[in-house]
């Protein structure tokens, strides 16, 4: 009895540890060409529209705190990010393409501190160059 517990709690490290290692070392390659549908518009609404324009506005983030720390508070000046046209006279995403990108980069990677701000967790590397690289070629 105590053998078969004993391997089924090895089989079980075995595999947990697989499954770190294979994480760890074989991260999924950016899309060469992602598109906003498949690609963009999900990362979006997981870490954007809460305050670029979830239900068509802009959003102040109730959780950043009003201190002087913080580098932004408030609503956003402008980008909703729930189309890739103008929405309600907000930059939609296809504004921060082309010669507009570097603002757009400058933006995410932390003009007023990484995107999103905090106390959520800034967007992952992974996402980042996701972003980018459809930026860079924005396809539908």
């Amino acid at each position: 009895m105590t053998s078969m517990r004993a391997n089924g709690l090895l089989i079980v490290t075995m595999l947990a540890g697989a499954a770190f290692v294979g994480a760890a070392g074989c991260g999924i390659p950016v899309p060469d060409r992602p598109s906003y549908e498949r690609d963009i518009k999900p990362l979006m609404e997981a870490h954007c529209i809460r305050c670029h324009g979830a239900g068509g506005t802009l959003n102040a983030d109730p959780d950043i705190p009003p201190v002087p720390a913080a580098k932004w508070h408030g609503a956003p000046i402008n980008g909703d990010f729930t189309s890739l046209d103008d929405v309600n006279g907000h930059h939609g995403l296809m504004f921060y393409t082309g010669s507009n990108f570097a603002m757009f980069e400058s933006f995410v990677a932390g003009a007023f501190g990484p995107m999103p701000l905090l106390p959520a967790d800034p967007l992952a590397s992974w996402d980042r160059d996701l972003l980018f690289t459809w930026a860079k070629n924005p396809l539908p």
